[in-house]
């Protein structure tokens, strides 16, 4: 289980929801949570934002989609009677700045 969360000038990371990762690469992070667990994520699709996972290094990304999905990850599969989502955060290249 992952924790993204996103910052705001001046403040510390605020947790948006813990999930699945399923594939992180240089451009893209894709992952399933539960329904129950994503009410914060679906006010923030199509914006673009400073993230961090886990409290890593900050990157800037976009989620881009949060679809219904059948559970494929190990850490839902004693949950798959609940609803899950699928989403995609685009990662931007770039080294992070200030916030815009």
């Amino acid at each position: 289980m992952a924790a993204i969360s996103r910052f705001i000038e001046g403040q510390p990371a605020i947790l948006l929801a813990h999930v699945f990762i399923i594939t992180q690469g240089s451009d893209a992070l894709k992952f399933e949570v539960l329904e129950a667990n994503a009410t914060s994520l679906h006010k923030h699709i199509g914006v673009k934002q400073l993230l961090t996972c886990d409290g890593d290094e900050p990157f800037w990304g976009e989620l881009i989609d949060l679809q219904p999905c059948t559970p494929s990850v190990e850490g839902l599969a004693l949950l798959r009677d609940r609803p899950a989502l699928r989403g995609t955060v685009k990662i931007y290249s770039g080294e992070p700045q200030a916030l815009q």
